[in-house]
């Protein structure tokens, strides 16, 4: 009788500690979610600190950074990108953008740091930053696409040859 009972319930304690722990769903891939986001979704020019995990049952959430041209632009690039996720499956999404200007020529991972005060820089994708405001170790983002932040590419490397 026990045996039958532990047999029984041992899928739910699997899937609620699963919850609790905030894992990311089996069926979401989140390197192929996160490439899919970035080609698909026009006015996204990059994606960082990009988390999915379950809530209950079948509701899931994803939280990202998404690096925009302008606040002007955000508003549709917002709406894109959660009738994106939508259609992913994911129903609750949280978007941080982040705004910087192309002609800036600036290639900062992230344009939102944690707070000096805080020491939560580590734990976040784009690690601590150096002394001269670029990032301490190995870049996020590396030549053969891995790594945590992702990015369009250059305008002149996404046109057509002639």
């Amino acid at each position: 009788m026990v045996c039958l009972i532990m047999r029984s319930t041992s899928p739910l304690l699997v899937d609620s500690a699963l919850i609790l722990l905030q894992t990311v769903p089996t069926h979401i891939q989140m390197e192929s979610l996160q490439r899919k986001l970035l080609q698909e979704v026009e006015g996204v020019l990059a994606v960082h600190e990009f988390h999915v995990w379950q809530l209950a049952g079948e509701r899931i959430i994803a939280s990202a950074h998404i690096r925009c041209k302008d606040l002007h632009d955000y508003m549709q690039v917002a709406e894109r990108v959660k009738e994106f996720f939508h259609n992913q499956g994911i129903h609750s999404t949280t978007i941080q953008p982040e705004f910087v200007q192309l002609e800036s020529g600036d290639d900062k991972d992230c344009v939102l740091d944690c707070p000096s005060r805080t020491n939560c820089v580590a734990q976040t994708c784009c690690g601590p930053r150096g002394k001269d405001g670029g990032p301490e170790g190995p870049p996020a983002v590396m030549a053969d696409g891995a790594g945590t932040l992702r990015q369009r590419p250059p305008t002149e490397q996404l046109s057509t040859p002639a």
